[in-house]
């Protein structure tokens, strides 16, 4: 489990013992996760840190690739990137869009070939 308060993240085993944490710029409010082993935590001073914790399993290991970019003065909302099924759905509108080009298609095929 993720946990986040003040400038701190820290990842928690079952029993609530903390396994690792790391510390980032600001006081962080929201925290994402994505499932490949990519951590994204916004702050309320507009960073956004990130850390790819992939390969060691554990979010403060030395080595893992982690960033702290400046994006915006109010950052405070972040969504999930991706997770299991993350393929885009068409929209209806789109499908539709479609099926009346496919029927359009068939019309103008239908009517040269009953004009020979």
């Amino acid at each position: 489990m993720i946990v986040n308060s003040a400038n701190t993240v820290q990842q928690l085993d079952a029993a609530g013992s903390i396994l690792s944490s790391v510390t980032g710029t600001g006081n962080f409010d929201q925290a994402a996760e994505d499932g490949k082993g990519h951590l994204f935590v916004a702050s309320n001073a507009g960073n956004l840190l990130f850390v790819d914790y992939d390969a060691t399993g554990l979010i403060g290991a030395a080595g893992n690739f982690s960033a702290s970019p400046f994006l915006a003065g109010s950052l405070d909302d972040i969504a999930p990137l991706s997770g299991v099924g993350s393929n885009p759905v068409p929209e209806p509108a789109s499908l539709a869009l479609l099926a009346t080009s496919l029927i359009g298609f068939d019309w103008v095929g239908r009517r040269r070939r009953n004009q020979v």
